[in-house]
């Protein structure tokens, strides 16, 4: 850990500085650069994983999709017991399997749950540190992850096993698979200050593009025409690169480090979960901010979160933006109008979630170690 008190206190120096590209007081550990390596983190021991209960029963029938009209009526189904903190949770493709990740101290598995009985199908096992960030391919037989060892791993999700690791020069923190399932792209921590969001081929492994940024990229997201890859910076800043070349489109300037990012279905804008206010101690304040993706400009401020914004998600009609926050607020608006919608109260912070392909279910990391599964309950 040489070198992270040092670090720690350059990144409290500079945070009440306005420049875009330096960064506020560093809070929630997503988003914080350290100079670990893989070998100063020992295999998880097993016991730490313990076996989870019996699951319950999924409702008899298929709970509807969720809309701006039924979410006042969405309850909590079951949770997942990932064993630490949930740091990244990602639905399959065909929305069969959850894939839930974390960590902090211990317990670096990957898990893979079954969607229609909630029993734990599989564990990846082998990362040696916090694991940030999990996706999957478009086919779904494929799932990256990102990890703090400082390892981009790829796993065949059938089979279990992995089948590529990607070594960084310091901790990774983000992975997004390309619409057309052609290119993988991983950000993270390369020579700090420096980050960089390097891509590769799939079908060959070959390197193609290294993107700059500074301090961390801790979330990536393809636009759905694959044209653009947008990646939020502990820099304050989120880029817009094109995709084909690494040509810096837009950058979008933000007050606080952003944790998170989600781009609309429609492509049309990316909305970002940040901490524009902080002080000594952690976050004052957490928004989420939408962007017209194509002119690069602020469309509307939302929220008033207690503490960090730090996960967003649409749902896949676009029609609804759910955000989670460390203070333990759930939040959703609808997007057309940007009027807040009803949702239950989360048990606890919420460093992820993701909606079913579907869109009939919202999972959130939850109650430290667990995932809570939501959908909207019938009428009797």
């Amino acid at each position: 850990m040489k070198g992270v008190a040092h670090l720690a206190a350059l990144i409290l120096a500079v945070s009440c500085s306005v420049l875009p590209m330096q960064a506020p007081t560093a809070s929630p550990a997503r988003v914080t650069p350290s100079e670990v390596t893989a070998a100063a983190y020992p295999p998880a021991p097993s016991q730490l994983s313990p076996t989870p209960p019996p699951p319950e029963p999924m409702p008899t029938q298929t709970p509807p999709a969720l809309d701006p009209q039924n979410l006042g009526q969405m309850r909590m189904l079951r949770s997942l017991a990932q064993g630490d903190i949930v740091r990244s949770v990602a639905f399959s493709p065909k929305g069969d399997l959850i894939a839930t990740a974390g960590g902090n101290d211990r317990d670096f598995n990957i898990r893979l749950w079954n969607m229609a009985t909630g029993a734990l199908e599989r564990t990846l096992e082998g990362h040696r540190a916090i694991v940030w960030n999990v996706a999957f391919s478009p086919d779904g037989q494929l799932l990256a992850s990102a990890s703090d060892d400082g390892t981009a791993r790829i796993w065949n999700v059938a089979q279990g096993t992995m089948t590529k690791s990607l070594n960084f020069p310091n901790e990774v923190n983000s992975v997004a698979f390309s619409p057309d399932g052609e290119t993988l792209a991983v950000g993270g921590v390369d020579r700090f200050p420096s980050a960089a969001v390097r891509t590769w081929a799939l079908a060959s492994w070959k390197p193609i593009l290294k993107l700059t940024e500074y301090w961390n990229i801790p979330s990536l997201a393809f636009a759905p025409d694959g044209q653009v890859l947008v990646g939020a910076g502990t820099s304050r800043n989120v880029r817009v690169w094109r995709a084909s070349n690494g040509v810096v489109v837009h950058v979008l300037n933000h007050p606080g480090q952003v944790a998170d990012l989600a781009i609309s279905p429609d492509g049309k804008r990316v909305a970002t979960a940040l901490c524009p206010q902080s002080a000594e101690g952690g976050c004052r304040r957490g928004q989420v901010w939408i962007w017209d993706l194509d002119r690069g400009t602020l469309v509307k401020q939302l929220g008033n979160f207690g503490s960090s914004a730090q996960a967003v998600a649409f749902s896949p009609d676009g029609s609804i933006l759910f955000a989670g926050s460390q203070d333990g607020t759930l939040a959703a608006w609808d997007s057309a109008s940007f009027a807040p919608l009803p949702v239950p109260a989360a048990p606890a912070a919420i460093e992820a979630l993701a909606v079913s392909p579907d869109g009939r279910y919202l999972a959130i990391g939850c109650d430290d170690s667990n995932v809570c599964l939501y959908a909207v309950s019938r009428p009797n």
